[in-house]
């Protein structure tokens, strides 16, 4: 999901930077211009200015995408606005990024890499929730989450620096089946009985949290 109320404004700081937009976003090349429609935007570079590049190693292997980039009005700051654009020939779907270059850094490499790095982001979040359980906290209250997130946000970044070690002495065992060997190795085996007794504290901490939050009962009804 994409905030549409965020505020593009990409020329306070000297990094290079990109948001996510849908094709709805407008922009402008010319501050004499009025703003259009970014895929309007996109149809105006030629065809022989798209350069077919990988965005990074993905579970499939490369990612390859055709990408187009547009600089847009930049009067406003040091640096260079921009509009980058990756299209999926396979799928005919287009993805599109306002970007924000240094100025002297209008790098497309640069651009294209940024952008790949949103799936090995989603792929560590999907790591840490499948492996280390990031998302199977059962509280309610804020200071029993967050103890729960850094813990196992902790796992996960001591296995991350385990499983480059490993790679780095030839070790073929992904991140995720280490994770899984972590579990079994340390795993503690528990009769029913604690399992419900587990449970039955568990359900007595949320009814408690429960009571705390509810609103009291008017006196009239």
């Amino acid at each position: 999901m994409q905030d549409k109320t965020l505020t593009l404004d990409f020329g306070w700081a000297g990094f290079t930077r990109h948001v996510a937009n849908g094709k709805d976003h407008k922009a402008t090349t010319d501050p004499a211009i009025e703003t259009e429609r970014v895929e309007h935007l996109a149809q105006a570079i030629p065809t022989r200015s798209w350069s077919t590049r990988s965005a990074g190693a993905g579970s499939r292997g490369q990612r390859v995408y055709a990408w187009g980039y547009l600089a847009l009005n930049s009067t406003d700051c040091e640096g260079e606005r921009g509009l980058l654009i990756r299209w999926n020939r396979r799928k005919d779907e287009y993805a599109y990024y306002l970007t924000y270059l240094p100025e002297g850094e209008a790098n497309l490499a640069r651009l294209i890499r940024i952008a790949g790095l949103r799936w090995p982001i989603e792929t560590t979040f999907q790591d840490a929730k499948g492996c280390f359980g990031l998302d199977e906290h059962q509280m309610r209250k804020w200071t029993s989450v967050h103890r729960w997130l850094t813990l196992a946000l902790l796992a996960a970044t001591a296995t991350a620096i385990a499983h480059r070690q490993a790679a780095h002495r030839g070790s073929r065992l992904t991140l995720t089946g280490l994770a899984r060997l972590y579990g079994e190795i340390t795993r503690t085996h528990h009769d029913q009985e604690f399992h419900y007794q587990w449970a039955d504290w568990i359900c007595d901490q949320n009814e408690q949290a429960w009571s705390s939050t509810a609103p009291a009962a008017s006196p009239h009804d």
